[in-house]
């Protein structure tokens, strides 16, 4: 699984030099699409497998294409050191992953005993566009604006699927509601034992800032 090898030699997912950026463009397009589904059929239900097919995968090849040009390239080098600094840094990791986390594993125990999937897909889509404000806060406050830019241009492309204007719109089904997606500040994460598929998944993909 070298995709899961890479995440796990480089812990924030963040290429800071051009030689781990030409091996992340090309493991992004050509290994993880593959290693992530063989896993996802072995370890998941058939609908998080094909959510995570027709909304992640193929939005990742893309994305590879996308952002793995020389102009993109360029730009991203001049900032990624100290994107990756802040990854690893633990306010990021105590407030940003810690919430993101506990979020993830609060709507999966929701969602069980509400049996709700409509309330499933805009929940996880609220915490995760929280996180990319958090992780955007974080960045903008260490390493400027530009640096903030840059990644939540990826981040965005990434998340097509939870556009955050859709989630902040008038229809009240689609609207974020903190209650129904926050967890309780006493609530911890498990991460690794957690029984919430994206959460498990985050700690697989980045051990070391993951709970």
């Amino acid at each position: 699984m070298r995709y899961f090898y890479w995440q796990q030699q480089h812990i924030t997912g963040i290429p800071v030099d051009d030689d781990q950026f030409e091996q992340y463009c090309f493991i992004s397009h050509d290994f993880s699409p593959y290693c992530a589904h063989k896993w996802a059929k072995q370890c998941a239900s058939p609908i998080y497998d094909s959510l995570i097919n027709r909304l992640y995968l193929e939005r990742l090849q893309q994305l590879a294409i996308d952002h793995c040009n020389k102009e993109y390239r360029r730009e991203a080098n001049k900032h990624s050191k100290c994107v990756d600094q802040v990854k690893r840094d633990v306010p990021y990791r105590n407030i940003c992953v810690r919430q993101l986390q506990a979020n993830l594993e609060w709507i999966h125990q929701q969602t069980k005993q509400n049996d709700n999937l409509t309330y499933w897909y805009r929940n996880q889509c609220c915490t995760f566009n929280q996180y990319v404000d958090c992780l955007g806060q974080h960045i903008n406050a260490e390493c400027g604006f530009k640096a903030s830019q840059l990644v939540n241009d990826l981040l965005v492309s990434v998340n097509a699927f939870c556009p955050q204007e859709a989630f902040n719109s008038s229809d009240k089904l689609l609207q974020c509601q903190p209650d129904m997606y926050v967890a309780p500040k006493d609530f911890e994460p498990k991460g690794f034992a957690s029984k919430a598929f994206l959460s498990r998944l985050y700690s697989q993909l980045a051990p070391e800032t993951g709970f």
